[in-house]
């Protein structure tokens, strides 16, 4: 399985109902074991929230009326997904938080979704 967007995490974006979004106003992150400063990364604004907000109880309503085997079936291609970039993931939990790999949770850990990989 491959996803349509790198996985190098140089370029963030906010995502409001399926839209990959930008901002007006960025947050910059350092490393904290490195000082290295990581990529900017977009800050919602009010508006943006309200929309995401919108989106997303727009999206229960048809997420609620789903199949449990639809739902599982789509949460078994997120964790395959998570599986697939684990070593970006990891990548960018070493970055942000300064911590060594040995210190950074597997992804069977960080997401229960993980978890149906094995039912």
């Amino acid at each position: 399985m491959s996803s349509s967007h790198s996985t190098t995490f140089t370029t963030f974006y906010n995502t409001i109902n399926g839209t990959l979004r930008t901002s007006n106003t960025t947050y910059t992150s350092t490393n904290p074991a490195t000082g290295t400063t990581l990529p900017e990364a977009p800050v919602a604004s009010s508006a943006d929230l309200d929309e995401a907000v919108v989106a997303a109880n727009d999206a229960f309503v048809t997420w609620k009326s789903t199949t449990w085997k639809h739902r599982s079936e789509l949460l078994a291609k997120l964790a395959a997904l998570i599986a697939e970039h684990t070593p970006s993931l990891t990548d960018l939990l070493i970055a942000e938080t300064g911590k060594p790999v040995c210190m950074i949770p597997n992804p069977y850990q960080m997401c229960p979704c993980m978890r149906i990989l094995y039912v």
